[in-house]
């Protein structure tokens, strides 16, 4: 995470594919969904089965995936329904809920390690040093329960395991272009309408229902991006800025949540909690001209500058096709 104003300042300008789930060149797109979909389940559950000592990655990467795959299924919502996403869509989202906590503690544990160089001295030693260690206690008994708590990772399991069976229940899915538009532009709609809240009230609450419409549209993207790179490269550089400056910013904001519900009377909590203020608005100085630049345009204008429409497929595939 970036602390200082001048290594905020360095943001990449161009985004690079990694191995983010995307469809292929040549792949229909019933194929490439039923694919994406089986892989990125079946890594979710290999998560599920990793050591105690490898919880906090597993935490993360299940979380990850299981928001790609709700951004799958709105990117399809438009053709096989609003009710049928949205079932699966609050399946995913409750599978995800199951460790939220974990990961939060955790994710204030890393931001303590990175915003010590920032902080004046006088904070960034003895008083963040103690705040670590309360934070790590909580984190290590929460951690020890989830973990002799069978019947969470079973229920985790079975959920995934049912999620993956109603895979083969879904209806066919037509391979029209207008159903990417439509689905992109409710997207990049509802994030600017979203920025628009953020823009009259900066909070961070705002800022991170902004950020989820960020990484929405950025996943979406992705999967698309194969089809059109020459096209998608430059939005999903900006998506990318955007998602680690909102990131950034949420995760200083949880931890001074953390800092107001587990330090109590230490007289170093006001001192402290003022120098985290005082990064937030670091990052958000960065955040919102950002974000205004990208939403700046209108949803018509941002689809025929994505050029969706060039995308070509056959008319019909089933999406139970293995």
């Amino acid at each position: 995470m970036a602390v200082t104003r001048k290594k905020i300042r360095q943001a990449q300008a161009k985004w690079t594919p990694g191995n983010e789930p995307a469809l292929r060149q040549g792949e229909f797109f019933g194929d490439g969904l039923q694919r994406i979909l089986t892989e990125e389940l079946q890594y979710a559950l290999r998560q599920v089965e990793r050591p105690r000592e490898e919880m906090h990655l597993a935490v993360h990467e299940l979380r990850k995936t299981l928001k790609r795959i709700r951004a799958i299924f709105r990117l399809i919502e438009p053709d096989i329904g609003y009710y049928i996403c949205r079932k699966e869509i609050h399946r995913y989202r409750d599978i995800a809920r199951n460790v939220a906590s974990l990961r939060s503690l955790y994710v204030c544990l890393e931001t303590i390690k990175k915003i010590r160089p920032a902080l004046p001295g006088k904070i960034a030693g003895e008083p963040l040093g103690k705040t670590e260690k309360i934070l790590r206690s909580q984190y290590e008994s929460l951690l020890k329960k989830k973990t002799e708590e069978k019947e969470v990772h079973e229920i985790i399991r079975q959920e995934l395991t049912l999620a993956y069976q109603q895979l083969e229940a879904l209806p066919v899915l037509h391979n029209d272009v207008l159903i990417f538009e439509k689905a992109v532009r409710n997207c990049f709609r509802k994030g600017r309408k979203c920025w628009r809240k953020v823009a009259r009230k900066p909070g961070s609450n705002n800022i991170h229902e902004l950020r989820k419409h960020i990484k929405q549209l950025q996943f979406q993207l992705q999967v698309l991006y194969p089809l059109l790179p020459e096209k998608l490269g430059k939005p999903l550089a900006s998506l990318q800025k955007l998602a680690r400056l909102s990131g950034d910013e949420h995760d200083l904001y949880e931890l001074s949540q953390l800092i107001r519900k587990y330090l109590k009377d230490e007289p170093y909590k006001k001192e402290l909690l003022f120098g985290i203020s005082r990064l937030i608005l670091a990052h958000r100085k960065q955040l919102l001209p950002a974000a205004r630049k990208f939403y700046n345009i209108k949803s018509k204008k941002f689809i025929a500058d994505l050029g969706l429409r060039k995308i070509t497929f056959s008319s019909e595939i089933n999406l139970k096709s293995a």
